[in-house]
């Protein structure tokens, strides 16, 4: 757990991205999470979310460490519990659930390590993309593989997809602006203008974002 704390603070701090997908359609969350040391393998946690629904959500719960960063998990609000991953480094954690009751299929938590003094160039280069499309009132679900590239100076473009059907799409030789923060928060500016996070470590980076389109 010292690997997912801040030396001499018991506590790590975290974005927190949730994917909900339900039956049918998906709910998101982004908000913050604080992991709290309780002994060497194992900890408290507390996520705060605000839901693409317009609603909050509040849930904690515990965990519990393997060495080789398998993670169990117990979700005391929802009483619900989970298992994952955490990154050996501290820069990210992952958990996820099997549910069918309540027509709720699946639940999923993204925990991205807050940075400090990260600006733009942070995201300088380019990334491999690999997401999952779900309609919010239908059954069409998807995948998509694709990339995008940064200019480090506030610039993205290059951002090419193909999703399973073999169909693409690419913004071509055009370019859209993007904003980050300090502690790895970055806006595109452009298209649906989503919102991510980005991990603390260039040679780790790892970038989660929700591109949400409110017509379906």
């Amino acid at each position: 757990v010292n690997d997912f704390v801040d030396p001499g603070a018991g506590s790590g701090f975290y974005h927190a991205f949730l994917l909900q997908f339900n039956r049918p359609g998906i709910t998101t969350g982004m908000g913050n999470a604080t992991l709290s040391k309780n002994t060497n393998n194992t900890a408290s946690w507390r996520i705060d979310y605000t839901l693409s629904t317009q609603s909050t959500l509040t849930r904690e719960g515990a965990l519990l460490l393997a060495p080789d960063g398998a993670i169990s998990v117990n979700d005391i609000t929802t009483q619900r519990s989970y298992v994952g991953f955490g990154e050996s480094h501290g820069d990210w954690i992952v958990w996820m659930e099997l549910d069918t009751s309540q027509s709720r299929v699946y639940r999923m938590d993204i925990l991205i390590r807050k940075g400090k003094d990260l600006s733009d160039v942070s995201l300088a280069g380019r990334f491999n993309l690999n997401g999952f499309y779900e309609t919010t009132t239908g059954d069409s679900v998807d995948t998509t593989f694709g990339r995008i590239e940064f200019n480090g100076r506030g610039l993205y473009g290059d951002y090419t997809l193909r999703n399973s059907f073999g169909q693409l799409a690419s913004t071509g030789e055009a370019t859209y602006d993007y904003e980050t923060t300090a502690d790895g928060r970055v806006a595109f500016i452009g298209g649906l203008d989503p919102v991510g996070f980005f991990s603390r470590n260039a040679q780790r980076r790892l970038l989660v974002f929700p591109d949400v389109n409110p017509a379906g």
